[in-house]
């Protein structure tokens, strides 16, 4: 099996792993296939997403961080993906403490999604709600 076909399989495991909550066996394939193409963003933001659920918020920053850093096919045929990269940016720097970057992510994911479809409105509520709180407002 080649680089590219093992990269994918890991990531799909550790995907439906994630999917049903087996948080560690995710982690556990989401790195192997991060580790096989560590630029792809939607692995990058899959492997953040568990980080954060884990409860390892600065983990998920770093791989957010740099997920953002670069654009490829992901963030430019799946843009709901990258918009919600700045949610989950956000949600992390506000988990570890760091108040005026999760408000600088926050703001980026709703004025991008600020005219969301309906079934996207529950985060953009979400991220509302928790700009009201950082800043104060509640």
């Amino acid at each position: 099996m080649d680089a590219d076909s093992r990269e994918q399989y890991y990531f799909a495991k550790g995907f439906i792993e994630l999917a049903q909550g087996d948080l560690e066996d995710a982690c556990r394939h989401l790195e192997l296939a991060d580790s096989l193409a560590s630029d792809r963003y939607e692995s990058r933001y899959w492997l953040a997403t568990t980080y954060l659920r884990r409860g390892r918020a600065d983990e998920a920053i770093h791989k957010m961080e740099a997920a953002l850093e670069r654009y490829d096919w992901t963030r430019l045929w799946n843009p709901e993906l990258a918009a919600r990269g700045y949610y989950l940016l956000g949600t992390a720097y506000q988990e570890a403490g760091e108040k005026t970057k999760a408000v600088e992510n926050l703001r980026k994911f709703v004025d991008l999604w600020k005219d969301a479809d309906p079934e996207l409105q529950p985060k953009v509520t979400d991220a509302r709600e928790r700009l009201r709180l950082l800043r104060g407002n509640g």
